[in-house]
């Protein structure tokens, strides 16, 4: 006699027991029930994704609108570019320190030498002049290798100020008569122009602010309590 007689949906004694609604067995797709989507990649951002944020499998989620950390380079360089004109400003003063400098050309590119005799009728002006000056552009600059916001400004007003100093200083040396004394006084007209205009330009300002801007469009980061 047959013991399943009777027992149409009895599965063969021995195999698995499927129940209605089960998949089938051997793994060929997994169950699904009424109004599941159907299975496969999942269309649209992966979840933790906000909209607008590229998927980078295996990276930490980065949320829109986040600052973007700047290159230190640009903000470095800036500050040392000042660093052969500020050397060659205390040279120049300290070997014209007694009124009497070694050559003509060095006692030309003293910072303020232009001017001193009109003012203490002797290079005493221009020296201290050079001192000072130089001493704060050092400072400026150093600072400014740190990246520290808004002293890239001190140094493109010094440095503009000493180039047009050093361009006045060059037509003056020019007017009379003294082309050959002009070589010092130019090269320091370049000196003071390259680092002041690098220091003007929009990349350093981005670098000295250790962070980006955010991206324009983007929703902020939702905000985490606890």
């Amino acid at each position: 006699m047959n013991p399943n007689q009777g027992w149409p949906q009895q599965p063969h004694p021995g195999a698995p027991q499927q129940y209605q609604g089960q998949p089938p067995l051997g793994g060929a797709y997994p169950q699904q029930y009424p109004g599941q989507p159907a299975a496969g990649p999942i269309p649209g951002p992966i979840p933790g994704q906000y909209a607008g944020q590229p998927g980078m499998p295996g990276m930490p989620p980065q949320y829109p609108g986040s600052p973007r950390k700047a290159g230190a380079a640009a903000a470095v360089v800036a500050g040392l570019l000042f660093l052969p004109i500020v050397i060659y400003t205390f040279v120049a003063a300290i070997l014209s320190w007694e009124g009497r400098p070694p050559s003509i050309h060095i006692g030309a590119s003293v910072l303020g030498a232009a001017v001193s005799g009109h003012i203490t009728r002797n290079i005493d002006f221009a020296i201290t002049i050079s001192m000072i000056i130089a001493s704060l552009v050092l400072v400026l600059a150093l600072v400014q290798v740190f990246r520290v916001p808004g002293v890239r400004w001190g140094l493109v007003a010094l440095g503009a100020v000493c180039t047009v100093y050093y361009t006045y200083a060059t037509i003056r040396i020019l007017s009379h008569g003294g082309g050959e004394f002009v070589i010092m006084p130019l090269v320091c007209v370049l000196l003071w122009l390259v680092p002041t205009i690098v220091a003007a330009l929009p990349a350093v300002g981005r670098a000295s602010r250790r962070t980006g801007p955010p991206r324009p469009g983007l929703a902020p980061p939702p905000a985490r309590w606890g």
